[in-house]
């Protein structure tokens, strides 16, 4: 257990939800952490040294860090009203994963909607299980800017947590969103009972499309076969991988993305979000991303899962050729 101290950034989570009471149950084993929730009595058994804060002004006027521990799709609205509090000379730090329509990565919603530029992210092959147990665990924290890592490397001291730093905040970004899109893939291919030499080449697939779009958007193409893309993007366990394979299950199993036999409509995933983006600015940028495009037409409904995935398991795959062509390019 690492000591408590007085000496660290002053610290805000905002968010309510289970990332958001993880992160300041960890976190409080080394200092003051103020957690900003509007719904205090679901807040459950926190640290004395987590304080509960509900008025959004009073949780970020004073902090120096503010981790924003909410899910993509509430990203720009939760932005819009810490907006308001925030000085440019603060920290954001993000969980977030996907991107919004139009390929919009959440860095980017953040810089539009708010005057800080110190912007992280963070994430990383852990588990939540393993975080809460002070387990070891792997991070991935990416930013272009230094105060992030100063401020994570005092708050984990003592910790078993490894950080691995980049600058490539895009590329993290990029290979976050694919994760899901892959889950989604590795879904169908468990529901048409494929096997598990199959969901190895879908991941194959999903890297290096993930790697090709996101060195067109400025990613360095060395991210995606690090701890940040590689880890990131192999199925697994955690709740977010497990819903979205799920998903891809039920969409086979239905027929449909929207409806299943006596069900109401399923509401889109992140990872559903992810893929019709991706197809249209693939589309937008020339470039041949045929797992996407797979998904994406059985989620429209343009094809069958087993037509889809069929003509990507049709072709080669030779990541490391595409890796060296993205090292020329870059």
């Amino acid at each position: 257990m690492s000591p408590h101290r007085d000496n660290l950034p002053r610290l805000t989570i905002v968010g309510g939800g289970p990332v958001a009471r993880l992160l300041a149950q960890v976190l409080g084993r080394a200092g003051t952490v103020t957690l900003y929730t509007t719904r205090p009595q679901e807040a459950g058994t926190l640290p004395e040294s987590v304080k509960l804060e509900n008025a959004l002004q009073a949780a970020c006027e004073g902090a120096e860090v503010i981790v924003l521990a909410q899910p993509l799709e509430k990203l720009r609205a939760c932005a819009i009203e810490i907006g308001q509090y925030t000085t440019a000379d603060q920290v954001i730090l993000h969980t977030a994963r996907g991107v919004e329509p139009g390929f919009v990565l959440p860095h980017q919603v953040l810089r539009a909607e708010t005057c800080v530029r110190q912007i992280a992210v963070l994430n990383g092959p852990h588990t939540d299980k393993d975080l809460s147990r002070h387990k070891p665990v792997a991070l991935v924290l990416a930013s272009r800017f230094p105060a992030p890592f100063v401020a994570a490397q005092a708050w984990l001291a003592g910790m078993p947590v490894m950080v691995h730093r980049t600058r490539d905040i895009v590329g993290v970004e990029v290979a976050n969103a694919f994760a899901a899109v892959v889950a989604l893939a590795v879904g169908m291919a468990q529901a048409l009972d494929l096997g598990d030499s199959v969901k190895r080449v879908l991941f194959g697939h999903g890297l290096s499309e993930a790697a090709r779009l996101g060195c067109a958007l400025g990613a360095d193409p060395a991210t995606f076969t690090t701890l940040a893309g590689v880890s990131e993007l192999m199925p697994s366990s955690s709740p977010i991988a497990q819903q979205h394979v799920h998903r891809g299950e039920e969409i086979v199993r239905a027929g449909t993305q929207e409806r299943l036999p006596g069900a109401e409509p399923l509401p889109p995933l992140q990872g559903m979000v992810t893929t019709l983006a991706a197809a249209q600015q693939a589309h937008l940028l020339g470039l041949d991303l045929p797992l996407v495009t797979a998904v994406q037409r059985v989620l429209t409904g343009e094809s069958p899962a087993a037509g889809a995935l069929e003509s990507v398991l049709n072709l080669g795959l030779d990541f490391g050729r595409v890796m060296a062509r993205l090292e020329m390019r870059s």
